[in-house]
């Protein structure tokens, strides 16, 4: 009787399979074959890297297709290098690269180093990732360094000074940087120079790559310029100060930069004024672009802005002292970057505070944001953190019985439970 119980409870169970169209095997659930990260991925957007470059990717739009409604600001890890940290991370598959005091560190998943690759001077360029795994940073040594994924050197671009840029990685390979010697310079894949553009200033700002290949950069001569794709001026536009703010290209080709006049601008494609929004005081964060258009901004007036695409303001929240972090946006649409008063913040869309992360330094690092929703942030304490949620360790198979799950079309679920020795019914 026992045994034609069972025997009828398994048929019942095989039929519930044909019709679920579902089943995963003991042990296992739907998500472990693509990864935790695809449970937070937007479908939108699949990308290799979750984090390529400063700004997410070569418009500098901030913006990132991994939804991060459920972190909570709690800390996973903290890896502590020996000096301050002004570099932003970049990550990669499976990999967190942040420069530091003389070194470029290449970090897992898990806060483990992998290698540390050691240049002249400190690091306060943020590496970007090119498709073939080539990490490119700049240095305070004059030095552009494209270094392999093993973290050996493939090759060093020398400039006439101080690279504190972060280089773009075009489609083609080709990598763009700015340097103290107030050239921007296109170089080939393989080192050597392509061109260069002189400005009248000292280049710290990151370049930005329109979809037509144009370039954006920004020069302490108080111009913003656009380069196109054969190192010719297309145009440039004078605002009152120094433009060390990297620029952002939204989707309608907007591009925006700030300024140490306060301000910051909206362009057209032409280089004319579009509009311009003042702050209270300098602007060093770059912008970032939110799904619905809305632009976000820091300022050394201790705000932090939310804009509508028109350019009138949103809404404003204040931190404690400067801002020069660039932010960084979820696909849930939740708004995160660091002040100096040691803080990294995450902001609701309505400005609202949702959580603040205390670090024990000045936060001038810009977020990244994984592809299972965990920020990164560096700090003036020599620490780079990850904030996000502990990924539950699996059960060991001796330790529970196993849960196969079937998931019908109406929804419904159905466990069983298979013991090794007996079937319960």
């Amino acid at each position: 009787m026992q045994k034609r119980r069972a025997t009828a409870a398994i048929c019942l169970v095989l039929i519930l399979v044909a019709s679920a169209g579902f089943f995963t095997v003991e042990g296992e659930t739907a998500d472990d074959e693509r990864g935790v990260a695809d449970m937070y991925h937007s479908r939108s957007e699949d990308r290799d890297s979750p984090w390529s470059t400063f700004g997410q990717n070569n418009r500098r739009t901030g913006r990132s297709p991994y939804n991060t409604s459920h972190v909570e600001g709690e800390e996973k890890w903290r890896f502590s290098t020996p000096d301050a940290i002004w570099s932003s991370p970049a990550v990669g598959d499976g990999i967190i690269y942040i420069g530091s005091h003389d070194h470029l560190y290449a970090i897992t998943l898990e806060g483990e180093q992998k290698w540390r690759f050691s240049t002249m001077d400190s690091i306060w360029s943020s590496p970007a990732i090119g498709t073939d795994g080539v990490v490119y940073v700049g240095s305070l040594d004059n030095n552009l360094y494209a270094v392999t994924p093993e973290g050996e050197e493939k090759w060093r671009f020398e400039t006439g000074g101080t690279v504190h840029s972060s280089p773009a990685v075009g489609e083609d390979g080709v990598v763009y940087v700015g340097s103290y010697d107030d050239n921007l310079y296109a170089i080939d894949p393989d080192g050597s120079e392509k061109w260069r553009f002189e400005t009248n200033g000292d280049i710290s700002s990151t370049p930005a790559v329109g979809t037509d290949g144009v370039v954006y950069v920004g020069s302490r001569d108080n111009n913003l310029y656009a380069v196109n794709p054969d190192g010719s001026e297309k145009w440039r536009f004078e605002t009152g100060g120094n433009v060390e703010a990297s620029p952002t290209i939204g989707e309608d080709g907007t591009i925006y930069i700030g300024s140490f006049d306060n301000n910051l601008y909206a362009l057209n494609l032409d280089g004319t004024e579009k509009w311009r929004f003042e702050t209270g005081e300098l602007v060093v964060s770059s912008p970032a672009i939110g799904g619905d258009g809305t632009v976000y901004l820091g300022s050394y007036d201790h705000n932090f802005y939310a804009l509508n695409p028109n350019g009138t303001e949103k809404w404003r929240f204040e931190t404690g002292f400067y801002i020069m972090s660039s932010p960084a946006v979820g696909a849930d649409g939740v708004v995160y970057v660091g002040s100096w008063d040691q803080d990294f913040y995450a902001l609701n869309p309505d400005g609202t505070l949702k959580w603040n992360f205390t670090t024990s330094d000045w936060v001038r690092s810009s977020p990244a944001i994984g592809a299972d929703g965990t920020l990164y942030i560096g700090s003036f304490d020599g620490n780079l953190y990850a904030i996000g949620v502990e990924v539950p360790e699996e059960n060991d198979e001796n330790d529970s019985p196993g849960y196969p799950f079937l998931v019908l079309p109406a929804g419904i679920v159905l466990a069983v439970f298979i013991y090794k020795k007996k079937i319960h019914v």
